[in-house]
């Protein structure tokens, strides 16, 4: 797994939520871009990265991942219907 597969993470959170890269690493906390981040962070626990690699691509500390990932269950219905080569875990890959 890389960065760049993180970026593409990012990307895929982007399109899928109307929000721009830029936004999910900014520091601004409006809910929207919350729920952005939190479809992300499941994205890429469920492909593997860890909480410290999460945490540099949003600009966070590990410890908000670590936060973000337990609300994050809601969100399986939407990586359901993101392409598998994105969010397969490595299980899988």
């Amino acid at each position: 797994m890389s960065r760049t597969d993180l970026e593409s993470l990012l990307r895929l959170a982007s399109e899928a939520t109307g929000c721009t890269v830029e936004e999910l690493v900014s520091p601004d906390q409006h809910s929207t871009l919350v729920h952005a981040r939190r479809l992300f962070v499941a994205a890429a626990r469920r492909k593997g990265f860890s909480y410290p690699e999460i945490g540099r691509a949003l600009h966070r500390h590990h410890s908000t991942i670590i936060r973000l990932t337990r609300t994050t269950g809601h969100y399986e219905k939407i990586l359901a219907q993101m392409p598998d080569e994105t969010t397969r875990g490595p299980e899988n890959g």
